[in-house]
Parts: structure tokens; sequence; C-alpha cells
């Protein structure tokens, strides 16, 4: 692509692309801190290097490109929300995940896998109070037609608790194993 002398953010993108398709991290990695840094309010240019960056195990970075776009304010994203809430919680910290979702509940109620999320990593560090809230707001979203009903089916609030901290712990001892 650069053997073309064509160097403008489209084909800046491409090259990010294509190096991260092809394994090459470094190089993709290159390509979008080039264009984060042309274009520092792009949550998806965030987006695609913190997801290099974590290939690369290099979380840390990843969630500091985030911030901008995983905090509650007008930057909000929920790509970038979503990522850094599996980063904090691949790195054992499933109470940063938690309190990054939490502080901006009031911006992600139509996020139905934010909602989820936020459900699943409430019941996990204890916080039953808020994942029944995103619960009740999830039946909500069901009754007006915005979630399938194939995707979200009443059950007992015990149940959910159940299913959710054995989930917790079956990730705990897949840890463990690797």
């Amino acid at each position: 692509i650069e053997n073309l002398g064509i160097r403008d953010e489209y084909v800046t993108q491409i090259k990010a692309s294509s190096a991260r398709n092809l394994g090459r991290y470094d190089d993709s990695e290159g390509a979008w801190k080039l264009l984060l840094r042309k274009s520092s309010k792009r949550a998806d240019y965030a987006f695609a290097l913190a997801e290099v960056l974590t290939r690369q195990r290099k979380d840390a970075e990843a969630l500091k490109v985030l911030s901008p776009f995983a905090r509650n304010n007008d930057q909000l994203n929920p790509s970038c929300l979503a990522l850094s809430c599996d980063i904090e919680e691949h790195r054992g910290k499933p109470e940063v995940a938690f309190s990054l979702l939490n502080a901006c509940y009031a911006r992600i109620q139509d996020e139905v896998p934010l909602l989820l999320k936020h459900i699943q990593l409430g019941y996990t560090v204890g916080k039953e109070e808020d994942s029944h809230r995103s619960l009740k707001r999830l039946d909500v979203l069901r009754r007006q037609g915005k979630v399938s009903k194939e995707l979200f089916t009443l059950v007992p609030f015990e149940r959910i608790k159940e299913i959710i901290k054995s989930s917790h712990e079956s990730w705990k001892n897949l840890k463990q194993l690797y």
C-alpha cells in the first residue's frame, strides 16, 4: 500500500486492519495509533487499537486507550465500555468491571449486551440489587419488543443468582488450569 504513494486516512485504516488480520500486531498497533493521534475522538479507532493491544497482552495500555470512551460522559461508546469490562474481568477484577458499567448505567439502559453484562457482574460481585434493576430493565425492553423472546426468558430470581455464581466459579477454575 505504501509503495503506491497513497497515505490518507482510508489507506491507513486498510493497513491497520490488514496487519491485524495477518497477525502483524505491531504494524497494526502503529497504524491505529497514528489514526487515533489524528482523530482522537474516534471511538472506533480506540476500540481497534485496544483490541490489537490486548492480543499482545498489553491490557493496561488498552484500558488507557479505551478510557475516554468507557466513562459516563458524552464520548461513551458501548463497544469500548464492553471491551474495558471484558479486560478488567479477565484481569481478575470483576469489581472494577462492574463499577465501570454501574457508573454508566443511565446511558446504557437500552444496550442489551451491556445490561446482560451488568447483571452477570453484579451477581458475581454481590451487587444483587443493581443486577435486579438491570433485569427489570431487560423485562421492560422485552415487553417493548426490543429484546427477542428467545434471548430473554424470565426465570426465578434465585435461579439467576445460582447460574451466574456457577458461571463465575467455572471461569475461576478454567483460569487456574491455564
